[in-house]
């Protein structure tokens, strides 16, 4: 996707709106937006509200690929940082790879919070589900072909090819679950 953002001027400062993370000089674990953890790539990690970036469209977990025609596959965060603000430059074109907004949301999750992500994939679309560790979950309302174990349970199913997976498992005593607890 591409992106055309134009610098607000505060001062003698051109503000672009949003923060990078990510570069071949850092940790790439340590990044939230990637999915193997071994990518490189310069993420968007912070949209400013109103800022020139949102007004553009770029969104958190935005892959950025290329800075006004400038390759950024293969650049250090500080590379990137000076190609996005040079002060010569008052428009910044963008080309940004996007997951969808729900992906981006769980992988941010992963690392931020105590959620994981049991994603299901159909082949074309993923199908995701969110878990949260609680102690007093009912044992018979463990839902197992969503990859979620014991001591979690559904938060947050999104519709899709999975559902007749998730609800088709059985309790311990023979009767057929939702996986939603006090329903059958």
């Amino acid at each position: 996707q591409r992106i055309e953002i134009h610098k607000l001027r505060q001062g003698d400062n051109l503000i672009l709106g949003f923060s990078i993370g990510g570069g071949i000089d850092q940790d790439p674990t340590q990044n939230p937006f990637s999915e193997d953890k071994t990518d490189k790539g310069i993420y968007v990690t912070r949209v400013t509200e109103g800022g020139p970036a949102e007004v553009a469209g770029l969104q958190i977990g935005d892959k950025i690929m290329q800075v006004n025609g400038w390759d950024m596959t293969m650049v250090t965060h500080d590379q990137a940082r000076k190609r996005l603000t040079k002060r010569n430059e008052e428009v910044v074109r963008l080309l940004v790879t996007r997951q969808s907004l729900q992906k981006a949301v769980q992988q941010s999750m992963i690392t931020q919070t105590h959620l994981v992500d049991a994603a299901l994939n159909d082949g074309e679309e993923t199908q995701g589900y969110c878990v949260e560790t609680e102690e007093n979950i009912i044992d018979g309302h463990r839902v197992h072909p969503a990859g979620i174990t014991d001591q979690e349970f559904l938060l947050e199913y999104s519709a899709g090819a999975q559902e007749t997976e998730v609800t088709s498992e059985r309790r311990a005593d023979g009767k057929r679950s939702t996986g939603i607890p006090g329903e059958m």
